[in-house]
């Protein structure tokens, strides 16, 4: 019986241990994740793009419209500095074929490009489809995007 008993505390004792170790191995690897993967880094450029066809309907014009209004209303420091970067880019233009093929563009889209020290990213923002009905919506939610890329924050 005390065979036993002893053979039961060992066991105790390797799975507590075993869950210790499972524990500090599950802390250590979340604490490293958010230090290098928090999606922030240093952030050289960041440029948005309303890419357009040559012949546009009213919601494609409207994109364009408030995203170079929010640009020009909340970002004019740097605008200046040349942090950030806005323009309209006619996808079916041989002139603005580099930048359309940098971004991966063949529509009308609104595009974020960031440029860090690793390198260079770029998204389609779908989100500001939804908002062109409502103006101010539309407005805070591409400058909170925008802030966020800015910042280094990619998520």
């Amino acid at each position: 019986m005390s065979n036993l008993n002893a053979r039961s505390r060992k066991f105790a004792f390797i799975i507590i241990i075993t869950a210790v170790l499972f524990l500090c191995t599950a802390i250590l690897t979340c604490s490293a994740s958010e230090t290098t993967d928090g999606g922030s880094s240093a952030v050289e450029k960041v440029e948005v793009y309303h890419f357009h066809l040559k012949h546009q309907c009213y919601s494609c014009i409207r994109l364009g419209e408030l995203a170079e209004q929010t640009v020009n209303k909340n970002f004019a420091d740097e605008l200046e500095s040349g942090k950030l970067v806005f323009g309209h880019v006619t996808v079916d233009d041989p002139k603005d074929k580099e930048i359309t093929n940098r971004y991966g563009a063949s529509g009308s889209s609104l595009m974020i490009g960031v440029y860090t020290p690793d390198g260079f990213k770029a998204e389609e923002d779908t989100r500001v489809w939804y908002k062109l009905g409502n103006p101010d919506e539309y407005e805070a939610y591409l400058k909170d995007l925008i802030e966020k890329r800015l910042s280094g924050n990619m998520n």
